[in-house]
């Protein structure tokens, strides 16, 4: 017996009422917050327990707002530009303070952003091995200010760190669905990819051995290229990569 649409429970109602355009059009936290309020039912039940519920709207409606979003985008933007200049040694010297500022600016636009998605999902937000990485990577931005700058033998240390903060650019990632769809699909691919290596080391342990028989004898072939298997795998990993080419045609331009 088919079931009335009035008896049906509010959240089914609303999602006939939703349509195919707007599913399609929308993110999937959207859509899972516009019909059934959060994603985990022990979410809701420890949302629904809060004591501030006037501050947590707050924080979620900033949070989730498209110029939130856009201040985001345009400070990793800027970190990625800041940091193409501090390779620079004579910016770098020069513009010392700015780029110090400008970091420690942005640091506090990032941590702002951990700390206020930790407010709004404290349950969830270690669960995911994204946003898990990206506090490992924002605790990460803070080591070189622990670090004495003045001690010589701490440059190196501060040098590599900062080297580290190039990984903060990878925050572009949560705010780009088009590359995180990117990235999801590669990661599929991945699986396929290490079979076709196993398939070219195949061929390649098959023909170095072929190549080793016809061509390694030292009287009358080449033993340089195909003497041993190591040497013959090197000559067809030169082959394939065309490397032997390359270096062939420059030493041939210094000639």
């Amino acid at each position: 017996m088919a079931m009335d649409s009035a008896e049906l429970p509010e959240k089914f109602r609303l999602t006939e009422k939703l349509s195919f355009e707007a599913f399609k059009s929308a993110s999937e936290i959207e859509v899972a917050r516009y019909v059934f309020g959060y994603w985990d039912p022990e979410v809701t039940i420890f949302l629904s327990r809060r004591r501030d519920p006037d501050l947590y709207k707050f924080v979620e409606n900033l949070f989730y707002h498209p110029l939130f979003k856009s201040v985001m985008i345009s400070s990793i933007t800027l970190n990625a530009i800041f940091l193409v200049l501090e390779t620079d040694y004579k910016v770098r010297y020069e513009s010392h303070l700015f780029l110090q500022v400008a970091d420690l600016i942005i640091l506090a636009i990032y941590t702002t952003e951990f700390l206020m998605y930790l407010y709004l999902d404290p349950v969830n937000y270690w669960k995911d091995g994204y946003k898990r990485f990206d506090a490992a990577v924002l605790l990460l931005a803070y080591l070189p200010y622990t670090i004495d700058h003045s001690n010589p033998k701490r440059h190196h240390v501060v040098t590599m760190l900062k080297g580290f903060q190039a990984l903060r650019v990878l925050k572009l990632l949560y705010y780009s669905p088009g590359i995180t769809n990117l990235m999801a699909a590669m990661g599929q691919t991945v699986k396929n990819v290490i079979y076709v290596l196993v398939l070219l080391f195949l061929l390649m342990f098959i023909f170095a051995i072929l190549g080793h028989g016809l061509y390694g004898d030292y009287q009358h072939g080449d033993p340089q290229n195909w003497g041993t298997l190591a040497a013959a795998f090197f000559t067809l990993f030169s082959l394939v990569t065309v490397i032997s080419l390359h270096f062939t045609w420059w030493s041939t331009l210094l000639d």
